[in-house]
């Protein structure tokens, strides 16, 4: 049957503006680091406070990101559902270090070993979609995930010798979607 479509363009914006916007990771000061070091400390004993907790926190400085573990009784209630809650901590954590500064400073936040155990699952669901995939000849799209997630796929598959992933959708439905080469 005919069909007629419609094409229009959009603007995009221009690859240096799009630059410009993002602030640069350069390496930061050990002062700077001192210094978020204390924010979000602050900012984590405050909460933790107010939900009647008492975590240990550790940090430390690795390839350029400033990582926070938290351990301790009732930990686990801070991460939330698929570490939704630990995300949220992480990305208010990077904005209070962040404020006021001139090196951007990524933050990386772990409550109980998560982050680790969560990468280990991913990647063996990565690897049982793709052997999916290679039996059936048929693409999968995962369920949304958060970048950290999506990341942990791509990686687990990059070197795959049948399959290949993509990520679709938009922001905070993005899925990874696992299809034959």
């Amino acid at each position: 049957r005919q069909v007629k479509v419609r094409v229009t363009e959009v603007e995009q914006p221009a690859p240096e503006q799009a630059s410009e916007k993002k602030r640069e990771e350069r390496e930061f000061t050990e002062a700077e680091a001192e210094a978020a070091k204390e924010k979000v400390i602050s900012f984590l004993n405050e909460y933790f406070s107010k939900l009647g907790l008492s975590l240990d926190i550790k940090s430390y400085v690795e390839d350029n990101i400033l990582k926070f573990d938290i351990t301790g009784e009732n930990a686990g209630i801070v991460i939330g559902y698929r570490g939704e809650t630990m995300e949220a901590l992480q990305m208010l954590a990077g904005t209070i270090a962040n404020k006021n500064v001139d090196n951007y400073i990524r933050i990386v936040i772990d409550i109980e070993g998560y982050r680790k155990k969560r990468i280990k699952a991913l990647e063996e669901l990565a690897l049982k979609r793709a052997n999916v995939v290679v039996a059936k000849r048929k693409s999968i799209t995962l369920e949304p995930m958060n970048p950290f997630e999506r990341k942990a796929i791509h990686s687990a598959l990059q070197n795959h010798p049948k399959v290949k992933t993509a990520s679709t959708g938009v922001e905070p439905y993005r899925k990874v979607v696992i299809s034959l080469k």
